[in-house]
């Protein structure tokens, strides 16, 4: 079982060898289903979805998601696209970013700061970035929004880290190297896209 904030439910199922088996059910904060999803050790095997008011989804039924800019796009998405910074002579800056970010399950960038940059232009890069992108499609887990609150470390570079992808790009190691197998070959951008921050 695991339970919302105010103590209400929020899932159920069960677990074989430390690993989501059978049937787990997952619930909005109004106690209505919001998704029914069928595990056979740890792996998904199906899913069935409804939104708030108990209306089946046939699409748009999301297991995880993360949160999308006004324009679509994922925060890596977004630093993929953004122009780097040079330097007095011209040469692009290149680096990592951590910061804190939390997008509410309604879609407001409630609060981002930056914790550490590997130079100056990059934290004003960050800053000037997800300043622009005020409104948010909230983080979905089990199929209901949810609030989007992680530290990340955002990467600025001409050369996509993609095809050698470098540990720091994710916040969790552990979905890390579920996604990857701990192999990054052949993992292509959108995949390590959508694993950003989580």
């Amino acid at each position: 079982y695991t339970f919302f904030e105010n103590g209400k439910l929020s899932g159920q199922g069960k677990f074989l060898k430390g690993l989501e088996d059978s049937t787990w059910q997952w619930y909005h904060a109004n106690g209505r289903i919001a998704s029914v999803e069928e595990y056979q050790k740890g792996i998904l095997k199906g899913q069935r979805c409804t939104d708030s008011v108990g209306q089946v989804q046939l699409t748009d039924c999301k297991l995880y998601a993360e949160p999308l800019s006004s324009e679509k796009k994922t925060i890596g998405q977004l630093i993929r696209e953004y122009p780097l910074p040079s330097d007095g002579a011209g040469k692009k800056i290149e680096g990592f970013v951590t910061a804190e970010i939390h997008i509410t399950d309604k879609g407001e960038l409630a609060y981002f700061k930056v914790l550490q940059a590997d130079h100056q232009a990059l934290d004003s890069a960050a800053r000037n970035l997800l300043a622009k992108q005020l409104k948010w499609s909230p983080a979905h887990n089990h199929n209901r929004s949810i609030h989007y609150n992680r530290t990340i470390q955002l990467p600025f570079f001409i050369k996509p880290y993609f095809q050698d992808v470098d540990p720091r790009l994710f916040g969790n190691e552990n979905l890390y190297r579920q996604v990857t197998g701990g192999n990054t070959s052949g993992l292509s951008r959108n995949q390590a896209g959508t694993i950003w921050g989580k």
